[in-house]
């Protein structure tokens, strides 16, 4: 009796409805794992012309934009010199004497290939570099490092115009042991830098009074810098005055040195009174260093910047107080008295 009564029991509870439908009343509700959403980054991708194209800034579109490379470019040799022209880079070039330039050149550098130049690069016309490649590490690549003097002081390279879309360019001033250092880059007109890297440093004066040089001479006209990413040294001297790492102003400070993008640092050389920067200095966008030497100051000249960026002060180990005075929309201050400044 007891038995059936146990297997009517049985089969009443079966006969009951189920509490629980399905795998996930019983284990938890479960979810396909999403992937995390990448974290934005604010890096621009590099912008790379085809084999037969070159890079050039658009002031329009305030960019790179992509161009045909035009029929007759001439391919550069180690031979090949005076320049007047077009020319391509397309191998890496050597050439071991002094370049001068005879008419306005246009140099294209294709990403891998170096064209180096162990002589002074000299000519009162324009010079524009060209490459393939935004990213300055892929770019092709100029070097001009003169390994001896040109009879007295002179620049590694000076030219009537220069303007720089791009590549990675390198120009180092000569030592003088009887007279002031080499400039780096040096022009009688004016400069633009709209991309690319660009290394600039004065020669040192090694001996007598001489000063070290300029790391970049704008010879008191205008340096326009966009997106490229300057470093400027100025040259050594003892007992005399190390170089100015950039040089633009004349009298009253003018022309300017206008910085709308990129990094800029401007480092004076080591000796007596000087600047990392001579010059009125609007910096609209981008980053900007000043060092000055153990005399002189971080700039020389009005330095003005966009509201939006932030002045940084420190000690002098660091850079140096930068003081707003203005009521107007920029930030102005004159930073004669500072020996280190930092805008970003």
């Amino acid at each position: 009796m007891k038995q059936a009564k146990n297997i009517l029991a049985a089969a009443a509870l079966l006969a009951l409805p189920i509490a629980f439908t399905s795998c996930e009343d019983v284990l938890g509700h479960w979810e396909k794992p999403v992937p995390a959403t990448p974290v934005a980054t604010t890096e621009e991708p590099a912008v790379v012309a085809a084999a037969d194209q070159y890079l050039e800034w658009s002031t329009t579109d305030n960019k790179l934009v992509a161009q045909d490379i035009p029929t007759g470019y001439v391919s550069m040799t180690d031979g090949l010199t005076p320049w007047n022209g077009n020319y391509i880079v397309e191998s890496d070039v050597t050439i071991s004497t002094d370049v001068s330039i005879s008419g306005d050149v246009n140099i294209i550098l294709k990403d891998g290939y170096t064209l180096t130049v162990k002589g002074h690069v000299d000519g009162n016309h324009k010079l524009c570099i060209f490459a393939q490649n935004s990213d300055a590490t892929a770019a092709g690549k100029l070097v001009i490092a003169p390994t001896s003097m040109a009879g007295s002081a002179s620049s590694a390279l000076s030219v009537s115009e220069l303007q720089i879309h791009g590549g990675d360019i390198t120009a180092t001033g000569h030592d003088n042991s009887s007279a002031d250092g080499d400039d780096g880059l040096k022009t009688s007109g004016k400069m633009f830098f709209y991309a690319g890297k660009v290394t600039a440093k004065g020669g040192s004066a090694t001996g007598g009074s001489g000063n070290g040089g300029i790391g970049i001479n704008c010879n008191g006209v205008e340096c326009h810098i966009y997106k490229a990413e300057v470093t400027a040294t100025g040259g050594n001297s003892t007992p005399g005055s190390g170089g100015n790492g950039i040089a633009c102003g004349g009298s009253g400070y003018e022309p300017a040195l206008t910085i709308d993008g990129g990094i800029v640092k401007a480092t004076a050389g080591d000796g007596t009174f000087s600047y990392g920067v001579h010059s009125l200095i609007y910096v609209n966008s981008g980053e900007f260093y000043a060092h000055g030497n153990s005399s002189g100051k971080g700039v020389r000249g009005p330095l003005y910047w966009n509201a939006s960026l932030i002045a940084e002060g420190g000690n002098t180990d660091a850079y140096g107080t930068v003081i707003d005075n203005s009521n107007n929309d920029n930030h102005s201050i004159d930073a004669i008295t500072y020996r280190y400044v930092r805008v970003k």
